[in-house]
């Protein structure tokens, strides 16, 4: 594309892919980012085929703290 083209709303699509974050008003922070951390870990492990040795490397943290995280958010 070049640096005079104008942009056209057919270009993008009608939807995304990814559904939108709930908000809960009235929740804690510690309860909005545990919230957060849940469904991001839930979703990464559903693209990983549940695979957790894959799925701590694509989140970039280490296997023995991705074990606790999803210990402590009773993600199983």
């Amino acid at each position: 594309m070049a640096d005079n083209e104008e942009l056209d709303v057919d270009l993008f699509p009608l939807e995304t892919t990814q559904k939108p974050i709930e908000i809960n008003v009235g929740s804690t922070l510690k309860d909005a980012s545990d919230s957060f951390r849940r469904a991001f870990i839930m979703s990464t492990l559903k693209s990983t085929t549940g695979n957790r040795t894959k799925a701590a490397k694509i989140l970039e943290v280490q296997r023995s703290y991705f074990s606790r995280l999803i210990k402590e958010l009773e993600i199983d």
